[in-house]
């Protein structure tokens, strides 16, 4: 009971309590400030106590923390190896494996049903929306396009939650999808790349790859500060953005 007390009071504190440093010097204090910030979001002092009291600092936590394989790399380097080919070609292999009983489904169905569902749960668990240092522009803190990631991971609108089999490989494979900045390896026409710095989900390192990815001069990239994914509340800043795309497209002969 403790424990999910204390996951809960985890996920219902947005605001900032203090650095706990990298040691146990600081952890009283980050635990004291921590409790105020949980009550102050609206937990009781009371269920604030009972999850918190008596937990210590355990230096073997954080050894495990600090030695995994994944810290020390960008967050591109480590979204990849989650996404890598291997995997990819392990999810065509079961594909082929289970290809019999498939077929008889779709058979059975009169050839109607030809992919699955699934569900995937925590699609919006990225350390970037509560680490602004990570891949950092102008984002707020702990928020997504589909509200507080704690929220995102369980909605039914967030991104890449209910699936199939063929939408998952077109959307999130490298080989598969044509939705990838790879792509632009073969476009040859004008390139126009519009960004907000404030946009909380498409961050420098997917605008840098599509950058990357561009095989001639002819392209323009334009980060709008502040700009958020759909500009809510910021008419002005879309209207930067529609003076943007009006003259890029006027300098093409496009207009």
């Amino acid at each position: 009971m403790a424990f999910v007390a204390a996951a809960a009071i985890l996920a219902a504190a947005p605001a900032h309590a203090e650095d706990c440093g990298k040691n146990g010097e600081g952890f009283s204090a980050w635990l004291a400030s921590f409790k105020e910030v949980a009550v102050k979001d609206g937990l009781s002092r009371r269920a604030v106590d009972a999850a918190l009291d008596g937990v210590s600092y355990d230096p073997t936590v954080k050894r495990h923390d600090g030695g995994a394989a994944m810290f020390g790399h960008n967050f591109a380097s480590f979204a990849a190896a989650h996404v890598s080919p291997g995997m990819v070609a392990r999810g065509k292999a079961e594909l082929k494996r289970y290809a019999a009983p498939l077929a008889q489904i779709e058979q059975r169905f009169g050839g109607e049903l030809t992919d699955f569902p699934f569900v995937v749960h925590g699609t919006t668990a990225d350390p970037r929306f509560f680490d602004l240092t990570i891949d950092a522009n102008d984002r707020a803190y702990g928020t997504t396009l589909w509200g507080p990631p704690q929220v995102a991971n369980y909605l039914p609108t967030s991104l890449g939650h209910f699936n199939s089999a063929r939408s998952w490989l077109s959307q999130w494979s490298i080989q598969d999808s044509n939705a990838g900045a790879h792509n632009l390896n073969s476009v040859s026409v004008p390139v126009l790349i519009l960004t907000g710095t404030g946009d909380p989900t498409v961050l420098p390192s997917h605008t840098n790859m599509f950058v990357a990815n561009i095989r001639h001069a002819d392209f323009k990239r334009v980060d709008i500060p502040k700009a958020t994914h759909y500009f809510e509340g910021q008419p002005e800043l879309m209207d930067v953005a529609a003076a943007e795309i009006g003259s890029w497209l006027g300098e093409h002969g496009l207009l």
